[in-house]
C-alpha cells in the first residue's frame, strides 16, 4: 500500500484525543474522499475496552482502536493502545503538572506515531 494512505491512518488515529470508533470511522471515510478524491474499498474501526479506576472517581475509558483501511485491494491495519499510552505517560514528570502535556512531544502517543511514520521510510 502506498505510504500516503498509511500516513492518513496514522494521522487520523493518533490525532484523535477522544471519540468513538464509529465517529472516527465516519470522519475517516469523509476525509479520505476529500483528500484522495476516491472511495476506499473499506474503512473499519474496531475497539476493545479497559477501565482505569486509579485516577478517576468513575473510571475512564481506556482501550484500543484498530483501523483497517482497504484501498485498491490492499489492506493496512493499525492499532492504537490507549492503555499502553496511559501506563507510559503516568510515569512522566510532566504528566500531572503540564496542562498541555498531550499537545507536545513528551506524550507517548506522539512518540509512537513518529516511530510508525519513520518505519514507512525504511520499508522496501
Amino acid at each position: 500500500m502506498e505510504n500516503k494512505y498509511k500516513e492518513f491512518v496514522v494521522g487520523r488515529l493518533y490525532g484523535l484525543m477522544e471519540g468513538s470508533p464509529k465517529s472516527l470511522e465516519n470522519m475517516m471515510i469523509r476525509d479520505f474522499k476529500t483528500i484522495f478524491k476516491q472511495d476506499p474499498d473499506s474503512i473499519k474501526v474496531t475497539s476493545t475496552n479497559r477501565i482505569v479506576q486509579e485516577e478517576y472517581n468513575n473510571g475512564c475509558w481506556i482501550g484500543t482502536m484498530t483501523v483497517c483501511l482497504k484501498v485498491n485491494g490492499e489492506e493496512y491495519k493499525l492499532t492504537r493502545d490507549w492503555g499502553e499510552e496511559h501506563d507510559n505517560d503516568k510515569n512522566h514528570p510532566k504528566y500531572k503538572t503540564d496542562d498541555w502535556f498531550y499537545e507536545g512531544e513528551d506524550c507517548y502517543s506522539w512518540k509512537k506515531s513518529q516511530e510508525i511514520l519513520k518505519s514507512f521510510n525504511t520499508e522496501l
